[in-house]
């Protein structure tokens, strides 16, 4: 009897499928914690980055930042050329807008928060 050597034999794709489906549990979960600490990290340097500018300003023009109604963050420093040619933006915000950059007087200093950190 001739046997036709040519494919494998359902065991042996069932333990390919197997093996591939551990090593996808194992990676998935890192892969997400890695993309999570990623965002964290941009929001924290886009943090600093907007309270370096509004240090600058309160320096420059030695009163803080009083924003207009419904005037965010990111605007009143564009507007007033403290942030040229720089896209700061929420990592978390994902096109939707909801988390943004907000400015907390806290007494005699201000300082810049993401309210997706906020709770908000």
């Amino acid at each position: 009897m001739v046997r036709n050597v040519g494919g494998f034999t359902l065991m042996e794709i069932l333990v390919v499928v197997t093996i591939i489906g551990i090593l996808a549990a194992i990676a998935v979960p890192s892969y997400i914690h890695a993309v999570e600490k990623g965002k964290e990290d941009a929001c924290a340097a886009n943090v600093q980055i907007l309270l370096t500018q509004v240090e600058r300003y309160r320096l420059e023009h030695g009163v803080p930042i009083e924003l207009k109604a419904n005037q965010t963050l990111v605007e009143f420093l564009r507007e007033k050329g403290y942030l040229q040619g720089q896209d700061i933006q929420c990592p978390f915000a994902a096109g939707d807008n909801r988390h943004h950059y907000v400015l907390v007087t806290e007494g005699d200093r201000q300082v810049v928060q993401c309210t997706h950190t906020r709770g908000d």
